[in-house]
């Protein structure tokens, strides 16, 4: 009998000047993270998801004329590349942002719920990807540069909030403590995911090994590191 193999983790390539602009600005443009066919065979796959009658959000939070769309990963397979991000996180959710018309969201931080005083280090990091090309008029993401170094009581001006403008394909990256408005948000491996994709997508298209085994592994099927090893 063959003896059970040791699934290793692979050497992930770091780009430094990506890392020290992230840190630096608590946020960094990737151009052309995807492709471009990657970016309009997805933007054709959510369109025919969305069929006649589209969801639309909850709230002016969520976008009262955007188009809200839960647990991607238990409803197609055309999104599944742009959930394979280096071990040590985990999904919390994924959707897509559209429709035109939609005002602009509040200006937020998304580890706002965490009781730590803040400057300090991010509990969350945060990515949106291009599906369409962006620009200052279209509802491209806003971001605060330099606000995750704030301390508690500082609120931006909308004035300070720059567009990340970006063609499609590209993903802009930041920091759970940058202020921004939009985008998809990713947790710390060692928090439960917000949408639980354990109870959105059936267990059977798992076994069935339907779904990467690296996107099983962020869904949290498989155990994490000890907290504060990564």
């Amino acid at each position: 009998m063959s003896s059970p193999k040791i699934r290793r983790s692979q050497m992930i390539h770091v780009n430094h000047a990506l890392v020290e602009a992230c840190v630096r600005d608590g946020y960094v443009m990737i151009p052309g993270a995807f492709t471009e066919t990657q970016a309009l065979e997805a933007r054709a796959e959510i369109d025919r998801m969305h069929g006649e009658c589209p969801l639309i959000g909850r709230s002016e939070f969520e976008g009262c004329k955007t188009n809200c769309m839960w647990a991607l990963l238990g409803k197609s397979r055309e999104f599944d590349a742009f959930c394979l991000i280096p071990e040590g996180y985990r999904i919390e959710r994924v959707l897509p942002i559209g429709r035109p018309g939609e005002t602009a969201q509040i200006l937020h931080h998304d580890d706002a719920g965490t009781r730590m005083p803040r400057p300090r280090p991010p509990m969350s990091v945060g990515t949106a990807t291009w599906l369409d090309d962006y620009n200052e008029t279209n509802g491209s993401t806003r971001i605060v540069s330099g606000s995750h170094r704030w301390g508690d009581g500082v609120y931006p001006w909308d004035e300070q909030a720059i567009p990340a403008l970006a063609r499609r394909g590209s993903v802009v990256y930041f920091l759970g403590t940058t202020w921004h408005s939009g985008g998809v948000n990713y947790c710390q491996p060692w928090l439960r995911a917000y949408e639980d994709l354990k109870t959105a997508i059936d267990p059977r298209r798992i076994l069935a090994g339907e779904i990467d085994q690296r996107i099983m592994d962020m869904m949290v099927y498989a155990r994490h590191s000890h907290t504060g090893v990564f």
